[in-house]
């Protein structure tokens, strides 16, 4: 019974397999040059590439920020993030 209008509780919700949607897998890129300029009409901040030899790059969208094997990066902008809201919570 689980699709994308009446989702099951605790699976997680898919374009593709729950709504149908063409062109939603993942996608390769030659280079972070590439990605960068599909990915600057985004909207988000930042994203993370995961790069075929299985680290990650931390692209930042307005500045052009590039961290390669930022694995730590990644998990410290997370923590800053939770905190964020946490504040805007209280």
């Amino acid at each position: 019974d689980h699709n994308f209008d009446t989702p099951q509780e605790n699976v997680n919700v898919y374009y593709g397999r729950d709504r149908g949607e063409n062109n939603v897998g993942p996608r390769t890129f030659a280079n972070l040059a590439e990605f960068a300029n599909m990915y600057d009409g985004a909207g988000e901040e930042y994203a993370y590439v995961m790069r075929l030899d299985g680290t990650y790059t931390m692209y930042g969208r307005y500045d052009g920020t590039e961290i390669h094997d930022a694995e730590d990066d990644i998990i410290l902008a997370r923590a800053a993030m939770i905190s964020m809201y946490r504040k805007e919570a209280a």
